[in-house]
Parts: C-alpha cells; sequence; structure tokens
C-alpha cells in the first residue's frame, strides 16, 4: 500500500498557485503552514484534499475550470525514490530501486504521466518503457481520510439524529456539527466503546489542561424531554458545566480530541491513515494550553503514525516546531498574482515569517525562560542534569534556553528591577526575559573560602525577583563529576573523588596525562563525559540535588507544567 513517507507532492496552476510548483518537498507526521491572510494557506489544504478524494486520471472533470489558475491546466508532480520497480527492457524484466524519479501528471485527455529520472544514465529508456514504469506508481494520498476542522467552529446541543442518507452518522463537518452527536452516541450507545469518551478522551483533555482545571466526567443530557442533547462536563469542586456555555478553547480541544479518538473508531479506519487538517488552532487558547495541545498533538503523531496539518499566524507555533526533528514549517506567500510555499529549513526563514506577519521582537516569547552560565561547558552539564532531573520533560528549546554571560562580565550584571534609574548604566537581564536563573562557579579553592561580592549581589538580587541564582558550593561545575562517571566513560580506574575544590583538570592529570589535553577541550570532554550520566549519580552529598530541585521547579511553574 502506497504511503506518503519519503515523497514529495507539489501541484501547479491550482487555485492561486501559478507555474511554480508549490506543496511539499515531504510529509513529516507535524506540518505548519504559516503565512498572512490569503496567501495560500487554505489552498494547500484542499490541495491535500483533492488528493485523497482524486486522483487525475484524464478529462477536465477531476479538477473543476473554476479551480485552475488563470485558465491554465494544473499539473500534480510527484518526487520519490523507486524501490522494487521494475521494467521490461529488451525481453527482460529490469528492476529499478534507489532511483529518485519525478513523475508529472496532466489531467489531459490522454492521461498523461510523463516520467523523468534524476538520474541521467537512466534516460537510456524509450518513452514507451518511462510510461509503463510511470504507471505503477499511484497517488500516495488516495488511500488516507481528510479530517478538518476549519477555523470557524463549534460544538452545539444537537438533536440525536441521523446523516442525510438516513444511516447513523459517523463524523461531523468542519465546523463543528455533528460533534455532540458522536460524542452522545459513544456515551451511551452499548455498541460503541463508551471509555473512549470516559477514559482516553477524558485523560488528554486532563493532560492539556493540566495546571488549570481538572475534569471529572463528560456526560450527555436531554436539555428538555424529547429535545437537544447537550454535552456536560464535570469539572472538580464545580458545578456541572454546560459545554455550550464554555470557552472556544475547550470546544476546539474536544473537537481535534474528537477527531483522533472517536471518528477512527465509529469509521471502522487505522488511525494512521488520517491526515487531519486544522485551522488556526491557536484561535481562543492561551499560549501556555496551546503548547501543550502542540506537544500532545507532536506526541501522538509520532506514536500513532498520524499526520497534522496546521495552518497559523502564530509565533508560538514557529517557536514550538522550529526545533522538533519529525516537524516541518512551509511558508505561503502571495506573489501579486499567485502564491509560492517555501520550506523553512533556518533561522533567516523564520525571521522572515516573523517579519512579514509584522511581529517585533518584543511581541514573542521567545522562549519561557533563561539561564544564564559562564560559558558552553556549564551548558552542555546543566541542560544534561536538568533532562536527568525531571525524567526527560523539560527541554532546552522548548522549556527553556541557555545564554552566556562570560565570567568578566559579571560584574556589569543585574537582575534588579529595570526602571530603577541606578542601574541605567548596567545590563538588566531582566529586559531579556523576567524568567531568568543564574548560575555562576564560585571558584572557591577551599571549603571554608569567601565568596565574590559579585557573585553575592547576584544571588540576592535573584532572591528578591523570585529567580534563583546558584552559586555553587563547590569550585566549579566539573567538580561535581563523580569518580564512577569517569571510570565508566575512560575505562580508568580512578579511585578517589576530587575533593570539591582542587582544579578539577589537576586532579585527573594525577591519573593520565592524556586527560591534561581535555583542559584546552572543555567542551569536547564535556560531551563526552555527559554521556556516562545518569540520574544516580547526581543524588551526591553536596547542593547539587537541592539546586536540581530548585531550578528544575522554578521551569516547571514558568511553563505551567504540573510536577507529577
Amino acid at each position: 500500500m502506497e504511503t506518503i513517507k519519503d515523497k514529495s507532492l507539489k501541484i501547479k496552476n491550482f487555485k492561486c498557485f501559478g507555474s511554480e510548483p508549490a506543496g511539499f518537498d515531504d510529509f513529516l507526521p507535524m506540518n505548519v503552514i504559516i503565512g498572512k491572510n490569503n496567501s495560500g494557506k487554505s489552498s494547500l489544504l484542499d490541495f491535500i484534499e483533492y488528493l485523497t478524494k482524486n486522483w487525475i486520471q484524464g478529462g477536465k472533470d477531476y479538477i473543476p475550470d473554476n479551480l485552475w489558475h488563470q485558465g491554465n491546466e494544473p499539473e500534480v508532480i510527484l518526487k520519490c525514490v523507486t524501490e522494487n520497480t521494475h521494467v521490461e527492457r529488451g525481453g527482460v524484466g529490469t528492476a529499478f530501486s534507489g532511483f529518485p524519479i519525478k513523475i508529472k501528471i496532466r489531467s489531459d485527455n490522454q492521461n498523461s504521466k510523463v516520467l523523468k529520472f534524476e538520474h541521467s544514465v537512466r534516460n537510456s529508456l524509450s518513452e514507451t518503457q518511462k510510461d509503463n514504469l510511470a504507471n505503477q506508481f499511484e497517488n500516495p494520498l488516495k488511500a488516507y481520510y481528510f479530517k478538518k476542522i476549519n477555523v470557524d467552529r463549534n460544538i452545539s446541543p444537537e438533536v440525536e439524529g441521523k446523516s442525510k442518507n438516513s444511516t447513523p452518522r459517523n463524523d461531523f463537518d468542519e465546523s463543528g456539527v455533528g460533534a455532540t452527536d458522536i460524542i452522545h452516541r459513544f456515551i451511551n450507545d452499548a455498541q460503541l466503546p463508551n471509555e473512549l469518551v470516559e477514559e482516553r478522551l477524558l485523560y488528554s483533555l486532563n493532560e492539556i489542561f493540566s495546571g488549570e482545571t481538572k475534569y471529572e466526567r463528560i456526560v450527555s443530557q436531554y436539555l428538555e424531554q424529547g429535545g437537544d442533547w447537550e454535552i456536560f462536563l464535570d469539572e472538580d469542586n464545580k458545578e456541572r458545566l454546560p459545554l455550550s456555555q464554555s470557552g472556544n478553547g475547550l470546544k476546539t480541544v474536544i473537537l481535534i480530541l474528537t477527531s483522533i479518538y472517536l471518528i477512527p473508531k465509529i469509521q471502522n479506519r487505522s488511525i494512521d491513515k488520517f491526515v487531519y487538517c486544522f485551522e488556526e488552532v491557536e484561535n481562543n487558547l492561551h499560549p501556555s494550553l496551546l503548547r501543550r495541545l502542540l506537544a500532545f498533538l507532536y506526541d501522538f503523531a509520532l506514536e500513532n503514525n498520524t499526520h497534522f496539518f496546521l495552518t497559523t499566524h502564530s509565533s508560538v507555533l514557529i517557536d514550538f516546531f522550529s526545533t522538533k526533528d519529525q516537524a516541518q514549517i512551509i511558508h505561503t506567500k502571495h506573489r501579486g498574482d499567485h502564491a509560492i510555499t517555501e520550506t523553512i529549513n533556518s533561522y533567516i526563514g523564520e525571521k522572515n515569517i516573523l517579519d512579514e506577519l509584522e511581529f517585533r521582537a518584543s511581541d514573542i516569547l521567545q522562549t519561557n525562560a533563561v539561564i544564564w552560565v559562564e560559558g558552553p561547558t556549564d551548558r552542555i552539564y546543566l541542560k544534561k542534569w536538568i533532562d536527568l532531573w525531571s525524567d526527560g520533560k523539560l527541554k532546552e528549546g522548548q522549556h527553556y534556553q541557555c545564554i552566556f554571560y562570560g565570567g568578566r562580565l559579571l560584574s556589569h550584571l543585574t537582575l534588579r528591577d529595570p526602571t530603577d534609574k541606578e542601574i541605567e548604566e548596567w545590563i538588566k537581564l531582566l529586559r531579556m526575559n523576567r524568567n531568568s536563573i543564574v548560575v555562576m562557579d564560585s571558584d572557591r579553592n577551599h571549603r571554608n573560602s569567601t565568596y565574590n561580592e559579585t557573585k553575592k549581589r547576584i544571588r540576592e538580587e535573584a532572591d528578591e525577583i523570585d529567580g534563583h541564582a546558584w552559586l555553587t558550593k563547590l569550585r566549579e561545575i566539573e567538580n561535581y563529576i563523580p569518580k564512577n562517571v569517569i571510570n565508566n566513560v575512560f575505562e580508568e580506574e580512578v579511585d578517589r573523588g576530587n575533593d570539591g575544590y582542587e582544579l578539577f583538570w589537576d586532579y585527573l592529570g594525577e591519573y593520565d596525562e592524556e586527560y591534561m589535553k581535555f583542559s584546552n577541550k572543555k567542551v569536547e570532554f564535556a560531551h563526552k563525559i555527559t554521556e556516562g550520566f545518569a540520574r544516580k549519580d547526581l543524588n551526591q552529598d553536596n547542593d547539587l540535588p537541592e539546586e536540581l530541585d530548585t531550578i528544575c521547579d522554578l521551569l516547571f511553574k514558568w511553563n505551567d507544567i504540573v510536577k507529577d
């Protein structure tokens, strides 16, 4: 069966798209389409819908004339790599595997597919052989079911009913009509598994809304005997809430959960054969709630081999998905008489989107928290330790960002109120992010040594703003590396731990002068040594566990994550 993995699909002369092919260089689990109004975002979704329902087979009926661009006939372009493909050549079947090809499918009267090998050695095939080879490829989206939720959406009370052909409804429309009936049937129809609503949907709803509210139960009830059915939510320690009187953000989340949990079941389709298209999911969602929804959808897509297409104007989606391996951002732009698409794979591309959408840098919460560290090695250690201490729940780039301040610059930095006139000439860290943590090496060479006055000042300022400054008890970050980690990574027998106050590189040099080379390659050493760290290695008899508790608790708080 055809899949859309590792395939490119583009179209020419379709709606607002002209002679320049527009579409997808690849299909990933999460595909974010961003651009101004009327830039082609919805047309790109229409292209996906068209491919799930039709394939150009000849004649003009398959793409109606009113969808052609300026009277020019549309053309679909499929690019993929051959796999177990054969063609007769000189009476002998020749296998073609691993070769990139491009197939153009036009809706002309000859139902022509024009194949081009993107490898010159295969151009010796005759035109007939190329046609035969091209006809072995099918539309990879034809086996998929298209499910869309419009930007204008709602969940309202409904009469228990049936679809137009008098069969029980098995879907709701793009605006949400029918969703109440679908949920009601799963709750009350013995033929359908009610646990999908009362357990799975409810659990996911609470996961997305964690920290804001908790829903105990979902039920359906008559508004009046013989009248409409309404969906109600039992909220923790509150009266039963009718969904029609709830906010649109809650309705959006429930429509999405109904799409991914209930619709596949009621249609008896595999979840991995759905393509979901949601328009402007950010509408009526607080940024923190939106981020939890996006994280949920991303994890769901990976776990279920499902594909999501999201249109948006929001910088939050750019920020969230730009660091995800299995997500891509497609930028739609209008160029007067036609639209184009561009796959964004660089910071400059992301910046250009923000500029086009007229976001100011000060409008965008680019990260929820900043951890100020002296240099790159501190970042490497801290990133690893936070990941281990939070059981993988806190990720750099999503929940926080590390920024270097450089040790000698510390005396010019302050965490005081940026409006304070007395610090006019200082560098105000809170102007960059109000959620700040500062990590400082103590540089003490003995447990009774005093702390630097500048570092003590930063620590006091952090306490006053509900931030945090970790002034290490030990000499430097490297002094928190236990001997067993060194032994595991380098397969050495280091028989004593460092006392926490000696110069770390002198300590290593006692065992092998080869270690001393890392004193000038600290980043290389940090990457290598952190591979050997496990959670148990952080439970040390010093201030590290307490500091990681404090740092992780603040990051959970600033990201609105409920700590288990």
